[in-house]
């Protein structure tokens, strides 16, 4: 299953704000509880590796400037959220391990042409959503930008925060970049498969079993791959969650 690293890395960025300035609030104590509880099924989701990702509560704990600053937070990580949780679900219904790597599937069918079409979309898919992170990030700066703090403290955090947006903007598109081996690479296992038909096929307890050495060697380098690519995601996903923790 494809697992985005653009927006958990920016989710991990919203997340690490939010417990930053959480800390260097004066009103601790319940609020601060309250606030943390709201996070918390957010950890639970990481941890378990759910793709899609619960919103988090938007009961504002604060008050003041703090309130203003509570509200931006969780406005902004609700936004990242929802953009991963379609992101995904659209991505995986095109380019999923399952549908790509389904040896059986494919060898029943012996065509090529409707798995490597999905496989077009989904990275047009991951195209799209390139543009919308864009697009969004730069919303959230203006919003930034036009908050009105009176409290110097709050406005210096948001300050703080809307530079790491401005940062975050800049490596956005190379950041992107590392969205596309996921796909792609299930394009290449599909064109291995096509390439070297008759040259393969599925025993009854599941697997490839390849007849040439050179096809075997080449699959199972870019399964491994997609599963190196797959652990580096994982431990995104734990290095968010503990943010919550």
């Amino acid at each position: 299953v494809v697992r985005s690293l653009v927006l958990l890395i920016f989710l991990m960025g919203v997340i690490g704000f939010a417990m930053t300035w959480m800390l260097s609030h004066k009103q601790m104590d319940e609020s601060l509880d309250l606030l943390k509880q709201d996070f918390n099924p957010v950890a639970e989701a990481i941890l378990e590796g759910r793709d899609q990702l619960p919103l988090v509560d938007m009961t504002i704990r604060f008050r003041g400037d703090a309130a203003k600053v509570e509200l931006f937070v969780k406005e902004l990580y609700n936004q990242r959220v929802s953009l991963q949780n379609a992101y995904l679900q659209e991505v995986n219904a095109f380019g999923d391990g399952a549908l790509v790597l389904d040896a059986a599937d494919i060898l029943k069918e012996q065509d090529f042409t409707r798995r490597s079409e999905k496989i077009r979309q989904a990275l047009a898919i991951v195209d799209q959503y390139r543009q919308l992170s864009l697009e969004q990030t730069d919303r959230a700066i203006s919003a930034s930008t036009a908050l009105q703090l009176h409290d110097p403290v709050q406005a210096r955090v948001l300050a703080n925060y809307k530079q790491i947006l401005v940062e975050g903007r800049t490596a956005l598109p190379r950041t992107w970049d590392n969205e596309y081996p996921m796909v792609s690479l299930g394009g290449e296992i599909i064109a291995l498969l096509e390439n070297s038909m008759g040259r393969w096929a599925v025993p009854e307890d599941g697997g490839i079993v390849f007849d040439s050495e050179t096809d075997r060697a080449a699959y199972n380098d870019l399964v491994n791959r997609m599963e190196a690519i797959h652990k580096e995601q994982l431990k995104d996903r734990v290095r968010m969650a503990n943010f919550l923790i």
